[in-house]
């Protein structure tokens, strides 16, 4: 059960939501939803399910980094809707406007304190 919205990119909606567990506890968890414009493009499903594959290689790499269990789970999903044409490229057709989202939303820092400096 989604209840409460965390944010809004440019592809995707993410949710807190509440999920059952096989055992029958409840847990939270977190839902990426696709935004409607991007649902019919056959070219985003794949990069999306792309995008699946590159996060299961790196709960790995991320658990062993940390020496803990990912508890996140990768599921497919069950419907796809695209976003909205302005939201693709975002982050190259509105360059000034993102970088200070990016910044000024605490990302950047965060992104940086977790992971170190990114590549030069």
């Amino acid at each position: 059960m989604l209840f409460d919205r965390i944010g809004e990119g440019g592809m995707a909606r993410i949710y807190l939501s509440r999920t059952r567990t096989d055992l029958g506890g409840e847990r939270l968890t977190v839902v990426k939803q696709i935004l409607p414009m991007l649902s019919s493009s056959a070219t985003f499903s794949t990069l999306l399910i792309e995008e699946a594959k590159l996060a299961a290689g790196e709960k790995k790499e991320i658990a062993e980094r940390f020496k803990k269990d990912v508890a996140t789970e990768i599921k497919p999903a069950t419907t796809f809707t695209p976003a909205e044409d302005y939201h693709q490229n975002y982050h190259n057709t509105n360059a000034v406007r993102y970088k200070f989202y990016k910044w000024n939303c605490g990302r950047a820092q965060r992104l940086e304190k977790i992971w170190g400096p990114p590549p030069a």
